[in-house]
């Protein structure tokens, strides 16, 4: 290791906190408590590990291509474009979404991958999702063109490597749930007891008193780039840069251009791609134009990142305010203030405001009804893709499990609480019953209202090994982390370094 611990400190003598270093750069991390950050969606069951949800090193080989990458913040990472790289990249699924046929022997095909599966399941850690504006996107034609110009790459051999210890894991819980089944642990009444007191407890803390607001501002830095130079409101564009897109307006993608896709791949999919470089001092003004009006509404708002924050309006609807008007009103200043727009969730919980954000995107809002049968209705009817701290691994695990929907996941509760850890069992259990966080002091994103327990920087470069080059490096992230916590007010104890080599080790 080039650098120690106490290297960095002395780097920073005030640094005081848990620092995260790597070769990858995606945003400020926030660590959740219960679940992965938005940049780091997939949950950390202990089934699939870091190991599986490493953040953005799949675009590392690709990236050292270009010249240095990295995703300046200066404080705050813009939420949700800072999701999207993770979203494609750190969450991606290694396995297949098999089809349910029973084989000859007994075994549904989706328990079971075949070699070519296998290969293919390469592509899928990259490939498109779910985001606005990507519906009728020929998926399977750009899947082949990621995984045609992945191929030979160290990326692409590291993802066959990480699918085959992927499925390696899955095949071991499937032959747990099988010796679950054979002992009959799963009709146990003591097993269903327990769960079933878990889900007791969880109902008498569920909180429908609050009326919270999530507000993301659509494709944020592409918004500001096409605001600021109309020439390309009409064009596909993307925000980055050769090596990798922190974003794309809804024209590209139409192609498939997406977040945290290779700026070369993208040009493959999208030849008249315009892609212009990121500018956040402008998508800092931005931001903080939109912090002015938020606050506005409550002072005590809790911003994500540049572009997302959760507002509380308990206040307004205990003084009889229309709350969907009053959300109306405030999306329509922000567009005032700064010529973009901004989706909103109104919901009784963080969680599910973040899911209701999503559900009229762009430039629209969405109401949930605080009462429990509108939420079990709202949660129920729901894929489990569709709330952050499930990526595509955890989705395509639960998947193989019979579980796609989150009603599928309070129905097989007693076997989840048998195949997961406590943790992991009860975050998706919260998740089934559609119960959030409600804390808007110290949490980041929806999390139990537990409070930060960390403040990191990553960034990403190209390959080198001078250790003065690598000091350097380090000593701006150090730079970075320290004035990051003189902002927040905050100290620490422990100081990690994290090094990923080219070879993703």
């Amino acid at each position: 290791m080039i650098l120690d611990q106490w290297s960095a400190l002395n780097l920073v003598p005030n640094l005081k906190t848990k620092c995260n270093f790597s070769e990858m750069d995606v945003n400020q991390k926030h660590d959740e408590g219960t679940c992965g950050s938005d940049a780091d969606d997939d949950f950390n069951t202990d089934t699939w590990d870091d190991e599986w949800d490493n953040e953005a090193q799949a675009s590392l080989d690709a990236a050292n291509r270009s010249s240095d990458f990295l995703f300046e913040t200066g404080g705050h990472a813009a939420g949700n474009e800072a999701a999207e790289v993770g979203e494609s990249v750190v969450e991606a699924s290694k396995v297949c979404h098999s089809f349910e046929h029973p084989s000859d022997n007994g075994q549904t095909s989706s328990e079971r991958l075949l070699p070519s599966q296998r290969e293919s399941a390469v592509s899928v850690r990259m490939a498109i999702g779910s985001k606005a504006g990507m519906d009728g996107v020929d998926k399977q034609h750009v899947n082949a063109v990621i995984q045609s110009m992945s191929e030979g790459s160290r990326f692409y051999e590291n993802e066959k490597r990480k699918s085959k210890m992927t499925e390696d894991r899955i095949q071991k819980m499937l032959s747990k749930r099988d010796q679950l089944k054979r002992r009959g642990v799963l009709d146990s009444i003591i097993t269903q007891r327990r769960v079933d007191a878990l889900v007791e407890s969880l109902e008498q803390s569920r909180n429908l008193s609050r009326c919270i607001v999530h507000v993301d501002m659509d494709m944020f830095y592409a918004a500001v780039e096409m605001r600021d130079d109309p020439s390309l409101r009409e064009k596909p564009m993307a925000v980055g840069g050769i090596g990798m897109l922190s974003t794309s307006n809804y024209a590209a993608r139409k192609f498939g251009v997406r977040a945290a896709m290779p700026g070369y791949i993208a040009l493959k999919l999208c030849p008249d791609l315009v892609i212009v470089p990121s500018r956040f001092d402008a998508y800092r003004i931005a931001s903080d134009q939109v912090k002015q009006v938020l606050a506005e509404y409550d002072p005590n708002f809790q911003q994500v990142g540049f572009d997302e924050a959760y507002v509380d309006l308990t206040a307004w609807v205990a003084r009889g305010a229309d709350v969907q008007r009053v959300v109306a009103e405030m999306r329509e200043k922000i567009r005032a203030a700064t010529q973009l727009t901004a989706s909103a969730g109104i919901a009784p919980n963080k969680m599910l405001a973040k899911i209701c954000s999503d559900m009229n995107k762009p430039n629209g809002q969405y109401f949930l009804e605080s009462t429990r049968e509108a939420v079990l209705r709202f949660i129920h009817g729901l894929s489990v893709r569709k709330v952050s701290g499930i990526g595509k691994v955890s989705a395509a695990v639960l998947h193989r499990l019979g579980v796609q929907t989150c009603h599928h996941l309070y129905q097989q509760r007693v076997l989840l609480s048998l195949l997961f850890s406590e943790k992991s069992f009860n975050f998706f259990l919260r998740v089934s019953l559609g119960i959030g966080g409600t804390s808007m002091e110290g949490s980041f994103g929806f999390g139990s209202g537990i409070g930060r327990k960390s403040v990191s920087r990553e960034r990403t470069f190209r390959e080198i090994n001078e250790p003065e080059a690598l000091r350097d490096k380090c000593k701006q992230i150090c730079e970075k982390v320290a004035s990051d916590l003189e902002r927040l007010e905050l100290e620490g104890k422990t100081v990690t370094l994290k090094l990923k080599t080219v070879t993703f080790e």
